[in-house]
Parts: C-alpha cells; sequence; structure tokens
C-alpha cells in the first residue's frame, strides 16, 4: 500500500525520485560515481532542513523521463553487483552518508534500505527533519564542492527543499523560523 502510493507519485516536496547512487551521470561534466552521490545527498539535505521524505534511487518520474511519459523502476541492481553485493553496497551507503553528514545525523535522521520493485533493487532513503541548527552537506565528489565553495561556503553547505527541488541557501541570509527550518 505505501510502495504503490510512492511509485505512483510525482515529485514533491518531501518526494525525489533519482535514476542512480554510485554510478558516473552523464549531465555532470568530468563527473565521478561520487558526483552522482552528491546529487542524492543534496536532496537529502534539503529534506532534513525542511520536513523529511523519501529518496528513491533506482527509479525515474513521468516529468523526468525522456523516453516515455511513463514512472519508470531503472534499479540498482548494476550497481549492487559492482559492489559485490547488497550488504557491502549498503556499507559502503552508511560509509558515505558519515562522511557527508555527520555520523549523529546519518544514523538519527536518515535510513536507507535496498527493497525490489517489480522485480528490480531500488534504495530508498527515509529523512526525517531535524530539530537542531540546519545541517550542513560536505560533498564526498568534487563537482558540488566547487560549486558550495563559489558560493562562499568552505566547510560544507545548506540546502532546503522548495517545492520538488533541493535550493542551496544564500550563506549571508541563513537564519530560522520558530520551527527551526530554514527559511
Amino acid at each position: 500500500e505505501f510502495r504503490r502510493v510512492l511509485f505512483r507519485s510525482r515529485e514533491r516536496l518531501n518526494l525525489e525520485f533519482k535514476p542512480a547512487f554510485l554510478r558516473t551521470s552523464r549531465t555532470i561534466e568530468n563527473g565521478t560515481p561520487k558526483d552522482t552521490v552528491d546529487v542524492v545527498f543534496k536532496e537529502i539535505a534539503s529534506m532534513i532542513n525542511t520536513d523529511g521524505g523519501f529518496v528513491v534511487v533506482g527509479a525515474i518520474d513521468p516529468q523526468n523521463n525522456d523516453n516515455s511519459d511513463e514512472f519508470e523502476i531503472v534499479g540498482i541492481d548494476s550497481e549492487i553487483e559492482n559492489n559485490q553485493g547488497a550488504d557491502r553496497f549498503i556499507l559502503k551507503v552508511t560509509s558515505l552518508l558519515g562522511k557527508a553528514f555527520t555520523p549523529s545525523v546519518a544514523s538519527n535522521l536518515i535510513k536507507s534500505e535496498i527493497q525490489d520493485v517489480n522485480g528490480k533493487n531500488v534504495l530508498i532513503f527515509e529523512v526525517k527533519p531535524s530539530t537542531e541548527l540546519p545541517i550542513k552537506l560536505n560533498p564526498v565528489g568534487k563537482s558540488l564542492k566547487a560549486k558550495q565553495r563559489n558560493s562562499g561556503y568552505n566547510d560544507g553547505a545548506i540546502y532546503q527543499r522548495v517545492n520538488d527541488s533541493a535550493i542551496l541557501v544564500d550563506r549571508k541570509s541563513t537564519r530560522l523560523n520558530s520551527s527551526h527550518r530554514c527559511i
């Protein structure tokens, strides 16, 4: 029931779909698999600093599918295989989360699991909102790290969710509303 609803939805404030996690993206110039990880982690960071939600990796929603107007499960099976199985893949995910966020944030606010959907594996991140100060993302790849430095962030950056997108918060205007959310 939850999965059925999740996989028939479009991206929104608390739901994001990404096709890959540890695979080089064609859309990132000179990108590496770690740069693709940062694309996913940026969405997670934005949800932590907003109202939480879910990031589903291995799926493409209709508004971002160039090949079809249909929702598509592409899976992450090759990524799991390239990391010698699901257990090692999840260990890699956990390690990268600990580097990109603090270990405390990674273990308390982000839950990750692999689920079978229509015979393909997808990675689902369940993200809880932070009740503390805004949480920074420290990129594991070079591309996002360079963009953050160019925006004045040298020690991680703050993202927030606006509609269905992760937005970099202007370093000079970061402040919190009464519920400790970025505004």
